[in-house]
């Protein structure tokens, strides 16, 4: 591996006099160690000439360069000429203008965006680039081929130029991820998804390996911590959609899913098994994508070619002790797609080995750092890939119609939400996070598209969604992770602290009505293996920690008396509390010592966020599920029933007909306004329009009035 601190040292032992001392030994000393590393497939040219735009020191693939003598940027003056040329000599130009010609085409146009202006006086380092711009601004075509084109000295664009200086290490930092981005494919929707879909062998290969495996996990010898998470997956989330024995059209989609991944009609095709698989393998996607990113930030010098052993997988998938766990606290830990790390030291290992390492491998094409080098290139790169994975049929059962960005920006713009820094907006059904990742850019933009770590954390307190698909709550913290940390300009080695990204696995309709009004002190916390009773605390902070610890508190076999010493006598408990804490932890490790296991703290963290945050936002945005009430399971029906009946939703008996046509959306936008919004707040909804005009469904929803057992509330 290439380690800058060599090339800093060798550098820095040379004597430099001139420019051209800076200009030689910049060459051998720092570009070229560099571009056979990191872009051995590139041409350096020296010297380029453009047309009617001056001559260029040096140029390779997208990058232009400038040198200046020793120090010359100490002065304002060495700046400007680097980025615009001097001023005394008419011909001379700086990036600025480089950039300019280097457009591809005779019209001006977001190529603009590809090039990068790079400055170096053997001291410091200035990296200069065109954005886009909110509106238009002037571009200056003086000394450039375009002022002969448009036969005009400026025009109006919408597009910026920027530029920033950095030390000589940070610098060199910046130069790599610049250098590798060069032979790299830039992360987006479509150069992504022409990768990870069900076309390619490996894709289709690795999931339906895993559903293989998953499936022989399900008998009766099979792991029993694996079959405890699908049991509770299949509780939360699978049961919204039926059992195998109830007749729902869920249970008609093992067509749709033989016709997209060429499974042979012998082959039975269990539908909900298959999802949880394909969801799984999505799941390893995307943490995998992060850690990369991550690690990349961390150290641009990094050449991520290895393979990860089956230790490194159970320490990344479970969050232990790994750098990624020190910048993000709660992305890598146990869930219900982990079940796979429970898998040590058995036949299915070598071939869940095998996918992970084939995901690296493909991942390792792409240009990591595409979003930290053009933030304003952000975007929902995830949602494309699962649209590709997922046959539509029974995406649309899961009500996932997803929202274009325009509509995003048409939604936040009705609002009023323009990002300000303080504002609290929430998407209670988040999906893959479309409405979370427009207000992240907007709060950005507003703060010039660079952070610190502090304006970080105030973000990630105000910006918040919830989703009870796990694998879109997975999608929509992966999204908040890559737009937040891309604009952060402290290195992330010195955070003072993890950053928590709050997006949630939950059902934001359940979660503040029936688990929340239950009881004063405590509330219910139904799972698969049982209840929990859970005191409610007066944050959330203090409750996330509360089930953190006792989480790791049973991991390590702790007793009770030490728990109690360590923990529950610093918190402020009622008697009625410190009981329940006792009798949960009891049945904890019960459950622990039967491999039913230590990760119900982190899993209820999650489904009871509604509950423990006690949060009102400013602004409840989003594009609910489109779920027909006859298409729900008889299981969750019955479980929100109380929910539908409490605001008046229904009119009359309907809900005891198949037939009705009321919608999921109509509950979620009820309970929004009433357990989200703030009072004089601002809420906008996606909704079918047959809520406001069908015969047949939506009556109770179009009195437009909160009404809770009779009490009127709005």
């Amino acid at each position: 591996m290439l380690v800058i601190d060599d090339l800093l040292k060798e550098f820095r032992s040379r004597t430099l006099n001139t420019e051209d001392d800076v200009k030689l030994y910049a060459y051998s000393d720092i570009f070229s160690p560099i571009q056979k590393k990191y872009a051995p497939n590139t041409i350096f040219q020296s010297e380029r000439t453009f047309v009617k735009g001056g001559r260029a020191d040096g140029t390779i693939a997208n990058l232009v360069i400038e040198y200046k003598k020793y120090n010359h940027f100490g002065k304002q003056k060495g700046e400007h000429e680097a980025l615009f040329g001097r001023e005394q000599n008419k011909r001379d130009s700086g990036l600025y203008q480089y950039i300019l010609n280097s457009i591809v085409g005779n019209e001006i146009n977001d190529s603009i965006l590809d090039t990068f202006g790079i400055g170096f006086d053997g001291n410091e380092w200035i990296f200069a680039r065109f954005t886009k711009a909110i509106d238009k601004k002037k571009i200056d075509l003086t000394r450039t081929r375009f002022e002969g084109i448009y036969n005009n000295t400026e025009i109006e664009c919408p597009y910026e130029f920027t530029w920033k200086k950095l030390s000589f290490r940070d610098g060199l930092e910046q130069l790599i991820l610049l250098f590798n981005s060069t032979e790299k494919t830039k992360i987006s929707k479509e150069s992504l998804s022409a990768v990870f879909n069900p076309k390619n062998p490996k894709i289709s290969k690795g999931i339906m390996t895993i559903y293989k495996i998953m499936d022989s996990q399900l008998l009766l010898d099979g792991n029993q911590r694996t079959k405890t998470l699908y049991y509770e997956w299949d509780r939360t989330f699978g049961a919204m959609f039926g059992k195998e024995e109830q007749e729902t059209e869920f249970n008609e989609t093992s067509e749709s899913i033989r016709k997209l991944y060429g499974v042979q009609d012998l082959i039975d095709i269990d539908s909900k098994l298959f999802l949880f698989s394909t969801q799984t393998y999505f799941n390893i996607f995307l943490k995998l994508l992060i850690d990369s990113f991550i690690n990349k930030m961390i150290n641009p010098a990094l050449v991520n070619n290895f393979k990860p052993n089956w230790s490194d997988i159970i320490s990344l998938f479970e969050g232990r002790n790994t750098k990624n766990s020190e910048i993000i606290s709660n992305f890598f830990e146990i869930h219900y797609y982990e079940w796979f790390t429970y898998l040590y030291d058995k036949s299915d290992t070598s071939e869940m080995l095998k996918i992970i390492q084939d995901i690296y491998v493909m991942l390792n094409n792409f240009d990591l750092a595409t979003y930290k080098l053009r933030p304003e290139s952000v975007q929902d790169v995830l949602q494309e890939i699962y649209m590709t994975l997922i046959p539509d049929q029974i995406r649309h059962l899961l009500g996932e119609y997803f929202s274009p960005d325009w509509i995003v920006e048409h939604s936040l713009d009705r609002v009023k939400y323009f990002g300000e820094l303080n504002k609290k907006i929430i998407d209670p059904t988040c999906g893959s996070g479309a409405f979370v990742i427009q207000a992240l850019k907007r709060t950005i933009q507003s703060e010039a598209n660079s952070i610190n770590f502090e304006k970080a954390k105030i973000i990630s307190n105000n910006i918040v969604g919830f989703d009870l698909n796990p694998i879109s709550a997975v999608s929509a913290k992966a999204n908040y992770i890559l737009t937040l940390l891309s604009s952060v300009e402290e290195k992330f080695s010195d955070f003072p602290s993890p950053l928590s990204i709050p997006i949630y696995i939950s059902d934001s309709v359940l979660s503040p009505i029936v688990y929340s009004e239950e009881d004063r002190e405590t509330f219910k916390a139904q799972t698969s293996v049982g209840d929990f009773i859970i005191p409610k605390f007066e944050s959330f902070e203090e409750g996330s920690k509360f089930l953190d610890d006792i989480s790791y508190s049973i991991e390590k076999d702790r007793p009770f008396s030490v728990f109690e010493s360590l923990v529950l006598n610093k918190l402020k408990l009622s008697e009625t509390q410190s009981r329940a804490v006792a009798e949960m932890y009891e049945d904890m490790i019960r459950y622990h010592r039967s491999a039913q296991d230590s990760f119900w703290g982190r899993i209820l963290k999650n489904s009871f966020a509604p509950v423990m945050l006690k949060q009102k936002f400013d602004f409840v945005v989003g594009n609910p599920p489109w779920i027909a009430w006859k298409s729900m399971s008889k299981i969750y029906r019955e479980g929100t029933l109380e929910v539908w009946k409490s605001y008046g939703i229904f009119e009359k008996n309907a809900y005891d007909k198949k037939t009705t046509h009321d919608d999921f959306g109509m509950a979620v936008t009820y309970v929004s306004l009433d357990q989200y919004l703030k009072e004089n707040g601002k809420m906008y909804f996606l909704l079918p329009w047959t809520f406001l005009k069908s015969t047949k469904g939506g009556e109770g929803f179009r009195k437009f009035s909160i009404t809770r057992n009779k009490q009127q509330f709005l």
